[in-house]
């Protein structure tokens, strides 16, 4: 059985770290000298694919690569050229919904700061009742500590998060790339281990039914583990690894903007609250909208993302670049909708 990676770089780059032997997982096809792989998207940024020629030394463990831009006119081009070449089209849909993901993000971030950051500076700590029922409780000196470490780094979690996956960072500043990391890596606990005190034991936090603090309590169990898991692969210097893990962190972590993105979103499409109640906010929508998001979702079209990525057939690129598109038009509804009913104008 031939040897599998998959690669993370384009252009000289994936050369440069074949020749000197630091391999970032290329994908190789088969063990017969001269095998040709194509460079995806990955590290250093966007580019056309690199063909790149691998030549296996006599023991066949470090293979040496030259570029070969003559074999180019051999390849099948399954039709497509352009953005519509399934790599490139595959990678335009994976950094849509990036962008789009990435602005809402700062909106909320921003409304978080605004509203609960400003709350918090002026002492006017009332505020924070504002809209979470039984937020700030006098005397309750742990719960609101466990409120606030949760609400205000969730600023630092979907800030630092989005930073850590841009590739200029890690490229140009890498140790401020490791440090963050740690930061970050220590965000996700204390805000998991703060999420998990106010849902099960914090008086008042019966908002909400049983299945979907459940669904909370396994968005956090995953989100430690794959926080974890990057650290460790970080450590361990696979890099590979790493990117899958701290891409699975990433997403986990979204779990409490999905959220808000799915329940306005739904308002707006049913015009009101449909499937649950929003007094006590239970119904058969907030619990499948609850393990959808946290648990299962997310998740898994990040995995459809880096299973396609490695494939080889284009229409399995194609479709997930399509699913994609629709999801990044599904995310674009859910932010303009919470935006404009709530993030906004709270923040006025």
């Amino acid at each position: 059985m031939p040897r599998r990676y998959v690669t993370e770089t384009v252009g000289r780059q994936a050369i440069s770290a074949i020749r000197s032997g630091n391999i970032v997982e290329p994908t190789i096809i088969s063990m017969e000298p001269g095998v040709i792989i194509t460079s995806r998207e990955g590290t250093y940024g966007a580019g056309s694919p690199t063909i790149v020629c691998l030549h296996f030394t006599d023991s066949g463990h470090m293979p040496v690569a030259s570029h070969a831009p003559s074999v180019q006119r051999d390849l099948p081009q399954h039709g497509f050229t352009g953005w519509l070449a399934p790599d490139r089209l595959l990678t335009a849909s994976g950094r849509a919904w990036f962008g789009t993901a990435l602005v809402g993000q700062l909106v909320f971030s921003l409304y978080l700061i605004i509203l609960y950051g400003g709350a918090t500076l002026s002492g006017q700590m009332d505020r924070w009742n504002r809209f979470m029922p039984r937020g700030y409780v006098p005397g309750d000196g742990i719960g609101n500590a466990a409120l606030m470490a949760h609400v205000l780094l969730a600023v630092v979690i979907m800030l630092v998060g989005a930073t850590q996956l841009m590739p200029a960072l890690r490229k140009r500043v890498p140790g401020l790339h490791r440090w963050m990391g740690r930061a970050y890596i220590m965000s996700l606990v204390v805000t998991s281990i703060a999420g998990l005190y106010m849902v099960w034991f914090r008086e008042g936090s019966e908002s909400g039914d049983p299945f979907q603090h459940v669904a909370i309590s396994l968005n956090a169990a995953i989100l430690m583990t794959c926080g974890v898991r990057a650290w460790q692969t970080a450590r361990a210097r696979d890099f590979a690894a790493h990117r899958r893990w701290a891409l699975r962190t990433y997403m986990a972590a979204n779990g409490v903007f999905f959220f808000r993105l799915g329940v306005f979103l739904w308002l707006v499409i049913n015009r009101g609250p449909v499937g649950f109640d929003p007094r006590t906010f239970r119904g058969p929508f907030l619990t499948v909208l609850a393990f959808s998001v946290y648990v299962f979702v997310p998740i898994a079209i990040l995995e459809r993302y880096l299973r396609a990525q490695r494939a080889t057939t284009p229409r399995t690129k194609q479709l997930t670049a399509a699913g994609l598109g629709v999801t990044t038009l599904l995310t674009a509804g859910g932010i303009v909708a919470v935006s404009l009913i709530l993030w906004i104008p709270a923040m006025r």
